[in-house]
């Protein structure tokens, strides 16, 4: 005789629908997970860290006590901060292998995108990639806009002794053809105080009146306040020049050539050779003082740490100084290099004074150092280029602050804690029977008449 059959409970999509529509354990949201290896990255770096400032590329540590002084709103910023900063350094075949590793992300995301819609027509998928692509473009063409022209906190450099003063041999103004509008002399001072210069020489193309107003600005000592110092920037074969001290009297420069006859009978005079330069095209008659080991604009910087062992040889064959220039035109807001001398009493100095000793000090050979932002070196093979975004970004991490480290943490975690969460969808079967439940009522099992057996649903018994 058959015996009734047991039923062992509802299914198990019902059970799935009344614990929330899935079943086993939760796994941590993506972003949990990469923000937890984020965080493990930028304090794993904390145990290889490295100084910000070094001295000039090839020597390592600075020949002067110096530190990178940074401002509250720079530290509080410091994601935003450190990465203009970071893409500020780096030579043009950098930017491009970072590009390029961008455009990849971007392509591998949206295939996979496209491959979730695939139910979708061919031109639609199509102007919606198209339009993807130009939102793409323009966050990408932004970040660098941002690093060009927004007003933000700049790292400054600290020196611990009070006779030394940070000097740039290499700036310009809006009067050069190529700087930017509205970055006047008093905007050009203002630039070199928020990175911690004493002084700076502004060195247009084709004329001084962007140093000649300056200099109508100078505080009545050096001390109070950044010095604007005249100068020029011409042009020999090969070469570009600058000529610190120069004047409108003197006639040094015509049209953007330099005249070498006058310039040879003209004393007191510092020449600066920027870069990048054709070393053997130079004329053999060019009287130079000083040469750039560090020039602050992106083929300058390729080119002064790409040929550093030249440019040594160079200076140390002819007997010139090595300066640091940051060849700035009104774009961004990162220092990449200063020149540093030791001057007792400068503090005390008019601005007339100030240029004269340091012409002297630069004409008798120093001492003169240059202290340098720290970064990634140019490539030098395929790997390294390739590995270019990553490098970039473990050298910068290395250099990290403390504080700077705990502005990262708190930054990643906080945008962690304000994305908005996904809602877990249930399973689609589990749906299906939590409806039906809640839209037909539940059955009543009524026991079957005496002598006949029971109907089998599920697992009856013999």
């Amino acid at each position: 005789m058959a015996t009734a059959a047991r039923s062992f409970g509802p299914p198990q999509p019902a059970i799935a629908a009344r614990r929330g529509g899935r079943s086993g354990p939760r796994k941590l949201p993506t972003r949990v997970i990469l923000a937890a290896l984020a965080t493990v990255l930028v304090v794993a770096a904390s145990i290889v860290a490295a100084p910000p400032i070094v001295g000039i590329a090839g020597e390592g540590t600075p020949p002067i006590a110096a530190a990178l002084r940074l401002p509250v709103g720079y530290v509080a910023l410091a994601p935003v901060s450190d990465v203009l900063d970071a893409l500020t350094l780096l030579t043009p075949g950098q930017h491009l292998a970072i590009f390029l590793w961008a455009i990849a992300g971007f392509v591998g995301w949206r295939t996979r995108r496209i491959h979730d819609r695939r139910r979708t027509g061919l031109g639609l998928r199509t102007l919606r990639e198209a339009a993807a692509l130009g939102w793409f473009l323009a966050a990408y063409a932004s970040v660098y806009a941002a690093g060009l022209l927004a007003p933000r906190p700049m790292a400054a450099l600290a020196l611990d002794d009070r006779d030394a003063l940070a000097i740039d041999v290499h700036s310009h103004t809006e009067v050069s053809h190529d700087g930017r509008t509205g970055f006047g002399p008093e905007a050009n001072r203002r630039w070199h105080a928020a990175a911690g210069f004493a002084a700076a020489y502004v060195t247009d193309h084709r004329g001084y009146m962007g140093a000649e107003l300056g200099a109508l600005g100078n505080p009545a000592h050096a001390g109070d306040g950044t010095m604007v110092l005249p100068g020029i920037e011409s042009a020999v074969r090969g070469a570009h020049v600058m000529l610190l001290g120069a004047r409108a009297p003197m006639l040094l420069d015509h049209e953007g050539t330099l005249d070498l006859e006058r310039l040879r009978a003209t004393r007191g005079i510092v020449t600066v050779l920027a870069f990048p330069a054709r070393l053997r095209s130079l004329p053999a008659d060019l009287p130079l003082t000083a040469i750039e080991g560090s020039d602050g604009a992106p083929r300058g910087l390729r080119d002064t740490r790409r040929h550093v062992e030249q440019i040594r040889d160079y200076a140390t064959a002819h007997r010139l100084v090595r300066v640091a220039g940051s060849n700035n035109h009104g774009w961004g807001r990162t220092a990449p290099a200063w020149t540093v001398l030791r001057m007792p009493g400068w503090r005390a100095m008019s601005g007339e004074a100030l240029d004269s000793a340091i012409r002297a000090t630069l004409l008798r050979g120093g001492p003169v150092a240059v202290l340098v932002r720290a970064t990634v070196a140019p490539p030098r093979s395929d790997a390294e280029w390739l590995a270019t975004p990553f490098l970039v970004a473990w050298d910068a991490d290395r250099r990290l602050s403390t504080m700077e480290r705990v502005a990262w943490l708190a930054w990643i975690w906080t945008i962690v804690a304000l994305l908005p969460r996904r809602r877990r969808a249930p399973l689609p079967n589990a749906s299906a029977s939590a409806e039906r439940g809640r839209r037909s009522p539940a059955r009543v099992r009524s026991a079957p008449p005496p002598g006949t057996s029971a109907p089998t649903d599920r697992c009856a018994a013999p």
